[in-house]
């Protein structure tokens, strides 16, 4: 199936599956480029035939000028080439040029994606490229339809100019059948005012002789008219054919021109926005590298500063604990040293009134006997 301007520009390729990566879709945009350069040998092969057949139409009407019964043949052969007329400049040299253009394209492409994923740099696609391109395909497709429309126009004028050419060598036949009747018919004319009777030969001879020096005179100066209209209308469709093929090869050169050049302003300008995209990402890659070292820099100073004053409050934390303990403990000592002193004394009081309630008693009891003898 032939490919179609509208489908160029109607193109839509899916985004790549997985995390982290923007584009198109790498195997669909390498299928879509096979068919175009399939598209591209088709047409490249198809405007060598044209322009042979051609280079066999141009052949062919050199050779039927010196001949007139060739005429119809030739002029049949170059009515069936002219209609299909696809001018070329440049021949088979211009389909190598563009097959090793679209050769060194696909290598540049296949180079920078191998950079791309080689060194694995996020690119943002935000479509402004994309779109910018298929604004430029679309204004080259509308140019390859002008071109298209140019060159059927060549060729309207090129069967134009052929029929032209074909009515002109007609006519030159028919004035040529005009001119051998009419040269038949004063020929007979001739011999019937030769044959009178014996009787009025004598007096007839010269009369005869009047009427062929008019007869031929007449004659010869048909065969000139006939002959000056003969060159006149070659010479005119010849000048109007060579007028019209040369047009329509300056327009075929003109438009190929403009399309290489156009082409070239592509290919600029697709290399200028590739080298951009790079620039681009290669630029968002370092500012997210940087971004993200600064980060961790920060990251880590704030967990050492942390970390550093986490240490430094539990220190403090753990002297102040420690004071407080060796406080409490002083006071704990002091208490029980206190606790033991006033031990001591209770133990000392306690043994001397112990001591002084024994001895009472025995005094008590001591003199109770003394006062029961009383």
């Amino acid at each position: 199936m032939a490919l179609t301007p509208e489908d160029v520009v109607k193109k839509e390729f899916s985004k790549p599956k997985g995390f982290g990566r923007s584009g198109y879709d790498e195997i669909q945009v390498d299928d879509f480029l096979d068919e175009i350069v399939v598209e591209l040998r088709r047409l490249n092969a198809e405007n060598d035939t044209l322009s042979d057949k051609l280079d066999d139409c141009r052949r062919g009407q050199g050779g039927a000028e010196s001949d007139a019964t060739m005429a119809g043949q030739t002029a049949t052969r170059g009515a069936a080439a002219v209609p299909a007329l696809t001018p070329v400049a440049g021949g088979q040299g211009s389909s190598d040029a563009d097959k090793a253009e679209i050769e060194r394209l696909k290598a540049e492409l296949a180079k920078a994606r191998e950079t791309s994923s080689t060194s694995q740099q996020p690119v943002k696609n935000d479509g402004s490229g994309s779109d910018a391109l298929n604004k430029q395909v679309g204004d080259l497709t509308s140019e390859r339809d002008a071109a298209k429309e140019a060159a059927e126009t060549a060729r309207r004028e090129a069967a134009t100019a052929q029929s032209e050419l074909e009515a002109a060598r007609k006519r030159v036949s028919e004035l040529e059948n005009e001119l051998r009747s009419t040269k038949n018919q004063q020929q007979s004319d001739a011999a019937a005012l030769a044959a009178p009777s014996d009787n009025g030969a004598n007096a007839g001879a010269g009369d005869a002789a009047g009427v062929l020096a008019l007869a031929q005179r007449l004659h010869d100066q048909h065969v000139k008219d006939g002959e000056n209209e003969r060159d006149r209308l070659l010479s005119e469709a010849k000048a109007h054919h060579e007028k019209v093929v040369g047009e329509a090869n300056s327009k075929s050169e003109e438009l190929l021109s403009s399309a290489k050049k156009r082409h070239d302003e592509l290919v600029t300008t697709g290399q200028k926005q590739h080298d951009d995209l790079v620039s681009k990402g290669q630029k968002q890659h370092d500012d997210l590298v940087s971004k993200g070292q600064k980060q961790h820099d920060d990251l880590v100073r704030t967990g050492t500063e942390k970390s550093t004053s986490l240490v430094s409050e539990a220190e403090e934390r753990r002297k102040g604990i420690l004071a407080d303990l060796e406080t409490r403990r002083t006071s704990l000592t002091g208490e029980i040293d206190r606790l033991k002193g006033f031990e001591t004394d209770y133990r000392s009081n306690l043994k001397g009134y112990l001591s002084e309630q024994l001895r009472k008693l025995d005094e008590k009891e001591t003199q109770s006997p003394a006062d029961k003898r009383q």
